[in-house]
């Protein structure tokens, strides 16, 4: 059996340049995701319903979604946004998370979006902090500090 030398160092060319470039593509499409200013509004447990604000950075090329938020002093955190309608102020969950765009910064804040943490289930005290997970559609998933205080704190 002859082998054609041609094909077979043109095919490991294109094998070697095809996963440069796919590796080269993956790299500049990728989002890099940083949460800055978190802060949580003070609760006490037992509390239905109190409000978490923050800011996601993304620095990269690609972007990404934030799907989900946990924490261990609520049962549960939805992704809402404030809309006014009619005159009154309805808080709309986004069940399909927040685009979180490349090289852009969306800010949770009160009266826009903002996460809202039910059914507290330990003191939130002024002054104090607690673990906030933050997950992404890319997979990423960051724990972050977020301060308890009845404003936002200064950047």
């Amino acid at each position: 059996m002859r082998i054609n030398h041609k094909l077979l160092v043109g095919t490991i060319i294109f094998v070697v340049f095809s996963g440069i470039l796919s590796a080269y593509i993956l790299s500049t499409n990728s989002p890099e995701i940083s949460v800055m200013q978190a802060w949580v509004r003070p609760a006490d447990a037992g509390a239905s319903v109190t409000g978490a604000f923050l800011t996601i950075e993304n620095t990269g090329n690609g972007e990404d979604r934030l799907i989900n938020v946990t924490t261990s002093v609520a049962d549960v955190i939805e992704i809402h946004e404030t809309q006014v309608v009619n005159e009154i102020a309805m808080m709309i969950p986004q069940k399909d998370g927040v685009v979180i765009p490349a090289n852009q910064s969306i800010k949770f804040q009160p009266g826009s979006l903002h996460l809202m943490v039910l059914n507290v289930n330990e003191n939130l005290d002024e002054g104090t902090t607690i673990e906030l997970t933050l997950v992404f559609e890319s997979g990423l998933e960051t724990t972050i500090e977020a301060l308890v205080s009845l404003q936002a704190p200064q950047p």
